[in-house]
């Protein structure tokens, strides 16, 4: 399965995030799509719990 990774860093980058350890930039490109929140470009968000607790219940 491809996780969606292109560049260099992308695996530290798109490391496992929110409650449910989402993992990838494909998953945080899904979570993008189905939330309006850009998870892309401002990974770190899901170190945050609100974002934590949206990703996890979406």
């Amino acid at each position: 399965m491809d996780n969606g990774n292109e560049a260099s860093g992308d695996g530290w980058k798109y490391r496992g995030g929110g409650f449910l350890q989402h993992t990838g930039k494909a998953e945080y490109k899904i979570l993008k799509a189905r939330t309006g929140i850009d998870y892309v470009s401002n990974p770190d968000l899901l170190g945050g719990e609100a974002d934590a607790l949206i990703a996890a219940i979406d």
